[in-house]
């Protein structure tokens, strides 16, 4: 069967098409990087995104069930996330990961309850979430899946029809965060996120993504080099891994937070 009338998704198909979304995004990191304002003008949202990305597909051991892979992404994910966008893209692997279980095979009502459930924890990767970023993409696409699912359609028309929400949400973060609307750009990792949807959204269609290929709009209110006004003393990422059992997680936030401007 083409993938554009897939209606029952294995973990193969599930890699296969979140491989096209994470070349979608390794393709546009140069440009997420050049409109990167928040929350740190640093120019790394792209290379961030980037960096999970290939960390992901070199890693993830695929499985023909959608439990194991999705539970192999997601701690791909968890071992080469980078900065707040990489940060908030494994916890939402991790939610989905959790939520799928270990099924062997989902179908567009699950797939789209456990995208929404996920939500909450990649909410939960930042000590202080904001809307206007990401995190609102990730949200109002999710809840447009909730809204497609149960009409008869397959997995390629949901998400073609979800990602145009995701668009129209994106064109919106500079109305929701003022920084963005002062630089005249739309949030990176955002914008990220909406090129992995669209990567997907090829892939289910039957074509294939290559580094060639146009993925998203260049979507911009203006164009004009940034520059940094605020006062941020905490300007670098550092990334560790805490394994123990009965670990305290809002205890060890509460300490990080301490120590930074963004804490995960």
């Amino acid at each position: 069967m083409s993938s554009k009338f897939l209606n029952l998704l294995d973990g193969t198909m599930f890699f296969n098409a979140f491989s096209s979304g994470a070349t979608a995004v390794i393709r546009e990191q140069n440009d997420l990087n050049r409109i990167n304002v928040f929350p740190v003008p640093d120019g790394d949202t792209g290379t961030n995104l980037a960096s999970t990305m290939r960390s992901i597909l070199e890693l993830t051991d695929v499985s023909h069930s959608i439990g194991k892979t999705t539970r192999s992404i997601a701690d791909a994910a968890l071992m080469g996330a980078r900065g707040n966008s990489g940060a908030i893209f494994a916890q939402y692997m991790h939610g989905l990961s959790t939520i799928i279980g270990d099924r062997d095979s989902i179908d567009r009502k699950t797939f789209a309850k456990a995208a929404h459930e996920a939500i909450s924890y990649a909410y939960d990767a930042m000590v202080t979430p904001v809307e206007g970023t990401m995190l609102t993409v990730m949200k109002d696409w999710a809840e447009a899946l909730i809204a497609i699912e149960d009409s008869e359609r397959s997995f390629f028309e949901m998400v073609e029809r979800s990602n145009e929400v995701a668009l129209k949400s994106l064109e919106e973060t500079p109305e929701k965060l003022a920084v963005l609307k002062k630089a005249g750009v739309v949030d990176a990792g955002a914008k990220g996120f909406v090129a992995f949807i669209e990567g997907i959204k090829t892939f289910l269609s039957g074509r294939g993504v290559n580094l060639e290929d146009e993925i998203i709009p260049d979507i911009e209110l203006k164009k004009h080099v940034h520059i940094d006004e605020g006062n941020i003393k905490n300007r670098y990422c550092t990334e560790a891994i805490i394994e123990g059992s009965r670990l305290d997680v809002n205890g060890i936030k509460s300490i990080i937070s301490q120590f930074g401007d963004s804490a995960w």
